[in-house]
């Protein structure tokens, strides 16, 4: 699924079909851990980088 913003394009890639409240659900927790990551002084780059890390330890487990 992609979004075209006036500031922005997103793109979310889900392994399964998403319906909209389940897009609010994963966009609301992402939010979240980026206010976590600024709250910790973190830039972007470090921020996506542990958020790839946990993914995948998460689909490993």
């Amino acid at each position: 699924m992609s979004c075209q913003l006036p500031q922005a394009k997103v793109s979310v890639q889900a392994k399964v079909g998403l319906s909209l409240p389940a897009l609010i659900d994963l966009l609301e927790d992402l939010l979240k851990e980026c206010r976590k990551a600024k709250n910790q002084g973190l830039d972007i780059k470090t921020a996506v980088s542990i958020l790839r890390d946990r993914s995948r330890v998460q689909t490993a487990t």
